[in-house]
């Protein structure tokens, strides 16, 4: 068993952009979002490749405004 923590999980998000060209505007015909950290990264390569894997790790939110005085 691989037991994997992710300090500071992200989320991936991969847009698919046909006949890009450079210096045009463009427009994603589909977007992806997917879980993401190295740890994250490594238990999903561990699955693909067969192997028992639990990933865990921590989820914050925004940071806290600090108030005006």
């Amino acid at each position: 068993m691989i037991l994997t923590v992710t300090v500071n999980p992200a989320l991936d998000r991969t847009m698919t952009v046909p006949n890009f060209q450079v210096g045009f505007r463009h427009r994603a015909t589909e977007t992806m979002i997917l879980p993401g950290g190295k740890g994250i990264n490594v238990a999903r390569a561990a699955k693909i490749l067969g192997r028992p894997v639990i990933a865990t790790g921590f989820i914050g939110g925004r940071p806290p405004i600090p108030s005006a005085r």
